[in-house]
């Protein structure tokens, strides 16, 4: 099987779905249960969070045929949570950046946490929405 192929593979995409799901539970759970108060919780968020950013973009670049289409108004709105979500992410990664590059603050932190939450909300939201797609994956051939 050639690397397209595994990439593009229903169980390539269920591993990547359940790791980015997990990712992001456990990203969202140290944040609520630890706060920024503890370093070591700090970095698990972190780390976490890097990865949750690659999965994201794995599975991205999985599903691009779709991603593309985004652009188009028409499918933008029978997508809403979607392209929602895809607008959403923009922001996350520019704070993140901002924390990559030095420009830690209060400010940056707590607007991270906002849009986090609500990001966090609508991958959700995108999740349970694809429920019944998922499922389909694991059917057989």
């Amino acid at each position: 099987m050639n690397m397209r192929k595994l990439f593009l593979s229903k169980e390539t995409k269920i591993a990547v779905d359940i790791l980015m799901f997990l990712a992001l539970i456990f990203v969202f759970a140290v944040t609520k249960t630890h706060g920024i108060a503890n370093i070591h919780w700090k970095s698990a968020h972190c780390i976490l969070g890097v990865v949750l950013i690659f999965l994201m973009l794995v599975h991205i670049a999985q599903n691009w045929k779709f991603t593309k289409s985004l652009v188009k108004k028409k499918v933008m709105r029978k997508n809403k949570t979607i392209a929602l979500a895809a607008l959403v992410f923009i922001p996350v990664l520019i704070t993140v950046a901002l924390f990559a590059f030095g420009e830690f603050s209060m400010a940056n932190l707590k607007l991270h946490h906002r849009i986090g939450e609500l990001f966090t909300v609508l991958i959700l939201i995108h999740a349970i929405t694809k429920a019944k797609r998922f499922v389909y994956l694991f059917k057989k051939k």
